[in-house]
C-alpha cells in the first residue's frame, strides 16, 4: 500500500500506528480514513511490505482494515481551501471505522485521531442516516492523547440504513473546535443491516487460510524523523505503540484466543489492611497466599500469562489512598493487556454469616462485559462450592450514591469492577469465606485449604477460558489426549490448540455425528468440532459458534435460512401455520417481489407471502398470503373486486350468477349511483344492479329491467307516477312550515304512533310530528326534539322521570334491583326527606331510598334502604339501637326477652359500667344487665337482681363478704367457687392457676383464667385427661373406645402424662414400634430366649411361654 505523495512523516507514523491498532482491536471489516497533507515532500511514499496483504503466518485473527487518503488534487489548491485549513486548529490524522456492516445486537466502534501531542478533553462525533437525513451524535468513551474512541450500540434497536460520518466537535484546554470530514476529503460510511461501498485508501484483509501466497512477517512503522522501522511481529508492533481501547478483552469459552492474560489482585496490603477475623486471621495475608497458589496452578497451563498486582505484603503503590491504589491496580492490568481482573478477598460480618460469594459487573453501559463477568464468576463459585463452602451466589451491587457510566446508566459500586469495565475487560471480586465465622476461619487456618482455594480459583478461570495442557497420543484404538498430570479428558469437551474436541467415556477422540444433551454436533475426521456451513451428502447443515447444529430460523448477515428438525437446510416452499415462505436453491429466504415457477409472489421483509397485487403481461391478479390467486369476489382494503376463472381482475359490466355488476377501470366494484352514457343506475351495497322500485334517501325511484332510472311520467302496475327530470318521488321525512312530516313507503302520510327505523314517533291527525309531552290513551309520553319517543331515565331541568320500555311515564314506587325510587303523580322523582303514604323516607340526590333516621311526631325511627322500618336490635355505625314493635327507637331501661338493657337518650345501647342515680350497674358486651358475681382479673363484684352493684358488708350464700365503698370484694371464700357455670379454686382471695393437688387428686386450673379444666389438657406439650369433676386420670384408661396409658413422670409435673396409646409400657418400647401387638411379641421373645418356665399355677393352664399360652399371658394388660 502506498500513501499519496505529500503525506508528512508524522502523519505516516500515526497511520502505521493506526494500522497496528486496527490489527489488534478490530474485527472484519474495518476502514481507516486518513487526511493527506498539502505540503509536498519528495520520496514521501510509505510502503508496507507485501502491500497486497497476502496471508500472514499467525493464528491470530487478522481483520480487514481499509485506509482512506484525502481526495485532494495536489496540483490545484484553491484559495478558499487554504483559508479553511488555516482556520482548522488541528490536523485530522485518520478515521477508523471498525465495521462496515453492523447487525442487530452488535456495536460499532470508531477511532478519530486529531492534532499532534494534544489532549482532547471532550468530543462529539456527528453522523447521519443517508436515507432520511436523520442526525445522530456519539460521545467520546475513551481517549489516548489525540486518539479518540466512540462506541455506537445497536444492541437494543438496529435502525437499518447507510450511515455517513459528518464532523467532529471537540475541546482542547477549554477551547471548542470543529473538523468537517467532507472538507478533509473523508467519505466514511458504514451500514446497519445494509451493505455499503466505501472508497478505501488502504485495506488489510483477513486472509483465506487456504491461500498459498507469500507469508508476511513484518509490520512497518516509522520513527519521529520519518525513518522506517520494522517490528518482527504484529505483537511487537502493537507493544511498541500501546493502543487504548474500550474493546472488551474478555474471552468467552466459545471464542478462545491464542494467549490469555489474567491479572490476579490480592486484596488489601500492609498499608491498606483488610478485615481481622477469628484467631487473628488477617485478610491481606490470606489473599496474597491464595493468589500465589492460584498463579502457581494457572502457570501449568499453556496459552495463559498471569500477573499479580502485588507480590508481597507491601502496598504496590506507596503513598496512595485505598481508592487510588485500586485505580492504579486496574490501570496496571490494562497496561499488560488483561483479559480479566480477579480481585481476591475475604468476607466479614456477623458471626453467623458464612460461605463464598462472587461479585461481577452489572449489565449497564457495556452489557457484554457484564455477561462475561457473570460467566467467569459462576465458574469460580462453582469450584469454591465444590470445596464444601456455602454457596452465597454470584451477585452484582450497583452504586448507592448514584454514580453513573459515560452513557448515564447506573455504575457498579465497587471501584475495581467499575474501573475494569471502563478499561474494557470484566473484573470480579471473590469473597472466599467469612474470617469472622468460626467454621470458615477454621477452614482458612489450614495452609492446605488456602492452596485448595487458590487452585479452585484457577480451576474456575481455566474452565472459563477452556485452557488445556497435555499431548496427543494414538494407540490401536484411536486418538486420546494426555494432560500434563497424566489424566485425560473423557466424556467431555476439551479446547486444545485452538479447536474443540469431544472425548468418549473411554477417553478417545470422537468424530462424525454426536448428540449431547439433545444437541447435535459434527466432528471432522481429525476430531475438530465443525462451526459454520457444512455440506454432507448434498445436504447443507449449519453449526453455530458453540458447534451446536442449528435448527429453525438462522440469520447470517442480512439473509435468513430455515433448517428443519434434522438440521437440513430447507429449499422451496415452507409453511408455518398460515404463513408461507420460499427458500431459494442456496437456502436464502425470498423477500420482495419474486417469480417462482412462472408466477410472481410478494414476500414481506420478514419473508412470508403477503396479500398483494400482481401485474403480469398487462393483466392484474391478486395473490393471497396462502399463495393462491384469487377467483371470484375479493374485498381488498375498503373496495371489492372480482376475478374471473382465469384469476384475472374484471372491469366494466359483468354478469355474475344472473346479476349485473359494474367494475371501474381500477377494478373497484361500483355501488350506489352510476352515470354512464347519460343514464343513471343504482347498485346495492353488494354491487348488484337494481331493477324496480328503490328508495334512496327521501326519494323513491324506479329502474327499468336494464337498470336505467325512469324519468318523466310512467305507469307502473296500473298507477301513474311523475318522476320529473330527477327521477325521484319524495318519500320519508320532509319539512313544511317549520314542522316535520313523514310519507310512508306506500306514499300515505303518517299519523298517530309510528315505528320508523329504530324509534317511535307520534304524528297529529294533520301529520305534524309531536315533540315534548303528549297524553295518549290515559298515559303520558315524552318525545325529544327530534320527535323520537324516549324511554328510560329522562332529565328535564332539575327533575328526573322514568319512562317504561313502551314509553309510558312511571308513577309511584319503582325498584331497580336493591334500589327503590318514588315518582309523584306528575312523574317527578322524589329526592330528600319526603312523606309517602303517611310515612317519611329519605331519598338521596340520585333518587333512591337510603338508610336514614326519621323523626316524626317527636319520635325517632330508622328506615332501611328497602323501605322497611327497623324493628328489634339494629347496628348503626358503630353503635347498637333497639326499635320496638311500633318501630319506635327505645331509650332508658328496656326488658327484652327477659333481660334488661339500658339505652341512652340518643338511643345508643349502653355497655360496660353505668352510673345511674348514684347506683352502678354493669352491662355486658351484648348489652345485658349483669346480676350475681362478676370478675375482672383478680377483682370481683356482686350485683343484685335489680342490677345494682353491692357495697359494704353482705352475706351471700351463707358467706359474709366485705365489698367496701367501691364494690370490690375484699375477702373471697377460699376453696371451690362456682361462677357462671365455671369452677375456680380460691386461695388467699385469688384464683389458683396451674396444677392443684387436693388429697391424692390432681386438678388443672387454666393458666390464664383459673377455670378448672376437664377432658384433654395439653400442658408443656404433654397430654393429660381430666374427668368431668376435673380429677386427673392415671394408669390405663379407655376413652371413647380407645385405650390410653397415663403414667409418664416429668420433673415438677405430677405423674400422669400420656405415655402410650393402646399398649402398656411394662417392658418398654420396641424399636419395631409401640403398638400393643408389637410389644407383647417382644415380651414373648424375651422370655422364650431366657429358657425359663413360669409355674403352672401362674400360667393358669395356658402353657409354657413361647407358645400360644405365652402370648396370651404376656397380653395380660
Amino acid at each position: 500500500m502506498n500513501l499519496k505523495k505529500g503525506t508528512s512523516m508524522k502523519a505516516k507514523k500515526i497511520i502505521s500506528i493506526a494500522l497496528a491498532i486496527a490489527m489488534l482491536l478490530m474485527t472484519p471489516t474495518q476502514a481507516v480514513f486518513a487526511e493527506g497533507q498539502q505540503e509536498v515532500t519528495e520520496d514521501a511514499n510509505i510502503e508496507i511490505k507485501n502491500a497486497d496483504f497476502q496471508k500472514m503466518e499467525t493464528t491470530e485473527n487478522v481483520p480487514d482494515v481499509t485506509l482512506y487518503d484525502e481526495k485532494i488534487n495536489n496540483d490545484t489548491v484553491e484559495e478558499n481551501q487554504e483559508t479553511e485549513i488555516t482556520q482548522q486548529t488541528d490536523k485530522l490524522n485518520y478515521v477508523v471505522v471498525n465495521k462496515k456492516y453492523i447487525e442487530q445486537g452488535d456495536e460499532q466502534q470508531i477511532v478519530v485521531s486529531v492534532g499532534n501531542g494534544i489532549t482532547v478533553e471532550a468530543a462529539t462525533l456527528n453522523y447521519h442516516r443517508v436515507s432520511d437525513g436523520k442526525t445522530y451524535q456519539a460521545e467520546m468513551t475513551q481517549s489516548n492523547e489525540e486518539a479518540l474512541m466512540f462506541d455506537i450500540s445497536y444492541v437494543k434497536n438496529a435502525e437499518t440504513g447507510e450511515y455517513q460520518l459528518d464532523s467532529l466537535d471537540y475541546s482542547v484546554s477549554g477551547e471548542n473546535r470543529k473538523i468537517e470530514f467532507s472538507e478533509a476529503g473523508i467519505d466514511a460510511k458504514y451500514g446497519v443491516n445494509t451493505e455499503v461501498k466505501t472508497d478505501a485508501d488502504a485495506q488489510i484483509s483477513n486472509p483465506d487460510s487456504s491461500s498459498d501466497n507469500e507469508i508476511v512477517e513484518d509490520v512497518v512503522s516509522f520513527d519521529e524523523e520519518g525513518n522506517q522501522i520494522s517490528e518482527n511481529s504484529i505483537e511487537e508492533a502493537i507493544a511498541a505503540q500501546q493502543a487504548d481501547s474500550t474493546k472488551s478483552r474478555a474471552v468467552a469459552s466459545d471464542t478462545k484466543t491464542k494467549n490469555v492474560v489474567v491479572v490476579l489482585d490480592p486484596g488489601h496490603d500492609a498499608t491498606h489492611a483488610g478485615a481481622i477475623g477469628v484467631n487473628g486471621l488477617r485478610e491481606e495475608v490470606l489473599t496474597l497466599k491464595i493468589a500465589r497458589y492460584c498463579k502457581e496452578e494457572l502457570q501449568q497451563y499453556s496459552g495463559v500469562t498471569v500477573y499479580m498486582t502485588r507480590e508481597s505484603e507491601a502496598c504496590p503503590n506507596p503513598g496512595t489512598s485505598s481508592t487510588n491504589d485500586n485505580a492504579k491496580r486496574v490501570a496496571y492490568a490494562k497496561s499488560v493487556g488483561a483479559n480479566v481482573y480477579v480481585s481476591i478477598h475475604m468476607n466479614s460480618g456477623a458471626s453467623g454469616a458464612h460461605g463464598a460469594e462472587v461479585y461481577y459487573p452489572n449489565s449497564n453501559y457495556r452489557s457484554d462485559i457484564g455477561v462475561e463477568g457473570n460467566k467467569l464468576a459462576s465458574k469460580v463459585l462453582e469450584q469454591l462450592v465444590a470445596l464444601g463452602l456455602y454457596n452465597r451466589g454470584v451477585k452484582i451491587e450497583n452504586s448507592g450514591t448514584g454514580d453513573t457510566y459515560a452513557d448515564g446508566s447506573l455504575a457498579d459500586k465497587f471501584g475495581v469492577i467499575r474501573g475494569s469495565k471502563n478499561a474494557g475487560f470484566p473484573g470480579i471480586i471473590i469473597e472466599h469465606a467469612f474470617i469472622t465465622n468460626s467454621s470458615d476461619a477454621a477452614f482458612l487456618s489450614n495452609e492446605n485449604n488456602l492452596k485448595r482455594l487458590g487452585q479452585a480459583d484457577a480451576a474456575g478461570i481455566v474452565n472459563y477460558f477452556g485452557l488445556t495442557k497435555g499431548t496427543w497420543i494414538q494407540d490401536s484404538t484411536g486418538w486420546w489426549f494426555r494432560n500434563a498430570d497424566g489424566t485425560y479428558p473423557a466424556n467431555q469437551w476439551a479446547y486444545i490448540n485452538g479447536a474443540w474436541y469431544h472425548f468418549n467415556t473411554a477417553g478417545y477422540r470422537e468424530n462424525g455425528w454426536i448428540t449431547l444433551n439433545g444437541v447435535r454436533f459434527y466432528l471432522e475426521a481429525d476430531g475438530r468440532m465443525v462451526t459454520g456451513w457444512k455440506q454432507m451428502e448434498e445436504t447443507w447443515y449449519y453449526f453455530d459458534g458453540s458447534g451446536a447444529m442449528r435448527t429453525g430460523w438462522l440469520q447470517l448477515g442480512s439473509t435468513w435460512y430455515w433448517l428443519d428438525n434434522d438440521g437440513k437446510m430447507v429449499t422451496g416452499w415452507k409453511s408455518f401455520g398460515r404463513y408461507w415462505y420460499y427458500l431459494g436453491p442456496s437456502g436464502n429466504m425470498y423477500v420482495g417481489n419474486c417469480s417462482i415457477d412462472g408466477k410472481r409472489y410478494q414476500f414481506c421483509d420478514t419473508g412470508y407471502v403477503v396479500d398483494s397485487w400482481i401485474y403480469q403481461d398487462g393483466i392484474w391478479y391478486y395473490c393471497n398470503s396462502d399463495r393462491t390467486y384469487v377467483k371470484g369476489f375479493k374485498k381488498i382494503g375498503s373496495a371489492t373486486y372480482y376475478f374471473n376463472d382465469k384469476e384475472q381482475m374484471a372491469t366494466g359490466w359483468q354478469n355474475i350468477n344472473d346479476s349485473w355488476y359494474y367494475f371501474e377501470s381500477s377494478g373497484v366494484m361500483k355501488t350506489g349511483w352510476l352515470l354512464l352514457n347519460n343514464t343513471w343506475y343504482w347498485f346495492e351495497n353488494d354491487g348488484k344492479m337494481v331493477t324496480g322500485w328503490k328508495r334512496v334517501g327521501a326519494y323513491s325511484y324506479y329502474f327499468e329491467k336494464n337498470g336505467a332510472m325512469c324519468i318523466g311520467k310512467k305507469t307502473i302496475d296500473g298507477k301513474s307516477y311523475d318522476f320529473g327530470t330527477s327521477g325521484g318521488i319524495l318519500t320519508g321525512w320532509y319539512i313544511k312550515d317549520n314542522a316535520w312530516y313523514y310519507t310512508k313507503d306506500d306514499l300515505t302520510m303518517a299519523v298517530g304512533m309510528n315505528q320508523i327505523g329504530k324509534n317511535k314517533f307520534y304524528f297529529e291527525s294533520n301529520g305534524r310530528m309531536v315533540t315534548g309531552w303528549k297524553y295518549v290513551d290515559n298515559n303520558w309520553y315524552y318525545f325529544d326534539s327530534m320527535g323520537a319517543m324516549r324511554t328510560g331515565w329522562l332529565q328535564l331541568g332539575n327533575t328526573w322521570y322514568w319512562l317504561e320500555s313502551d314509553g309510558k311515564m312511571a308513577t309511584g314506587w319503582k325498584d331497580f334491583g336493591p334500589y327503590w325510587y318514588y315518582f309523584g303523580a306528575s312523574g317527578n322523582m322524589y329526592v330528600g326527606n319526603c312523606s309517602v303514604e303517611s310515612k317519611r323516607y329519605q331519598f338521596c340526590n340520585t333518587g333512591y331510598v337510603v338508610d336514614s333516621w326519621i323523626y316524626q311526631n317527636g319520635i325517632w325511627y330508622y328506615c332501611n334502604s328497602d323501605r322497611t322500618y327497623a324493628k328489634g336490635f339494629k347496628q348503626i355505625g358503630g353503635a347498637t339501637y333497639y326499635f320496638n314493635d311500633k318501630e319506635q327507637m327505645a331509650t332508658g331501661w328496656q326488658n327484652i326477652n327477659d333481660s334488661w338493657y339500658y339505652f341512652e337518650g340518643s338511643g345508643v345501647m349502653k355497655t360496660g359500667w353505668l352510673l345511674l342515680n348514684n347506683t352502678w350497674y354493669w352491662l355486658e358486651n351484648d348489652g345485658k344487665m349483669k346480676t350475681g358475681w362478676k370478675s375482672f382479673g383478680n377483682v370481683r363484684y356482686y350485683f343484685e337482681q335489680s342490677g345494682s352493684m353491692v357495697t359494704g358488708v353482705r352475706t351471700i350464700d351463707g358467706q359474709k363478704y366485705d365489698f367496701g365503698a367501691d364494690g370490690v370484694c375484699k375477702n373471697v371464700q377460699s376453696g371451690w367457687n362456682l361462677e357462671n357455670e365455671d369452677w375456680y379454686y380460691i386461695i388467699d382471695g385469688s384464683p389458683k392457676k396451674g396444677w392443684l393437688l387436693l388429697g391424692n387428686t390432681w386438678y388443672y386450673l387454666d393458666s390464664s383464667t383459673g377455670i378448672m379444666r376437664t377432658g384433654w389438657v395439653n400442658v408443656n406439650n404433654q397430654w393429660y385427661y381430666m374427668d368431668s369433676n376435673g380429677a386427673m386420670l392415671t394408669g390405663y384408661q379407655k376413652i371413647e373406645n380407645q385405650w390410653y396409658y397415663f403414667n409418664k413422670s416429668l420433673k415438677k409435673i405430677p405423674n400422669g402424662a400420656l405415655g402410650y396409646t393402646g399398649v402398656t409400657p411394662i417392658m418398654g418400647t420396641s424399636t419395631l414400634g409401640k403398638d400393643r401387638v408389637t410389644v407383647v411379641q417382644k415380651i414373648v421373645s424375651h422370655y422364650t430366649a431366657s429358657g425359663k418356665l413360669y409355674p403352672s399355677n401362674a400360667l393358669n393352664g395356658v402353657g409354657v411361654l413361647g407358645g400360644t399360652g405365652g402370648a396370651q399371658y404376656c397380653h395380660f394388660l
